[in-house]
């Protein structure tokens, strides 16, 4: 299970770790922006980096590598689609460009909100 967030690359680093595990021989699902792929295969085009698309891959018997691309605003309107991951990549953060909606306007404000959230998964990744 890789989960994937952060302002800008996202979709790119989901499809190389996507490709990477498909190249190590795991079925890998894959949700990210561009889409839900099941073993590199494009099942729905929309935008699939949400909560609904994440339980459709980790539901999938079939998938033995998850890698679901997390935006900002479906961690902080809808949640994380997964209790923990393996492994956790943050591209970058960049609070004032995408969390006005939510009142974080500083980057203060965002660590009081979201980091713990993700210090918690990453230490989680640590007991596995």
């Amino acid at each position: 299970m890789v989960g994937i967030s952060g302002t800008d690359g996202k979709s790119l680093a989901a499809h190389l770790v996507a490709q990477l595990l498909h190249l190590r021989g795991d079925y890998v699902g894959l949700a990210c922006a561009d889409g839900l792929y099941f073993a590199q295969r494009l099942i729905d085009k929309r935008d699939c980096a949400n909560w609904a698309s994440a339980q459709k891959v980790l539901l999938n018997r079939s998938v033995g590598a998850a890698v679901i691309e997390n935006s900002s605003d479906t961690i902080l309107g809808e949640g994380l689609g997964y209790d923990r991951c393996q492994v956790g990549i943050v591209t970058n953060i960049d609070a004032p460009r995408h969390f006005g909606k939510f009142y974080i306007e500083t980057a203060n404000r965002f660590a009081m909100c979201c980091v713990p959230r993700w210090t918690w998964y990453s230490r989680a990744a640590w007991r596995c």
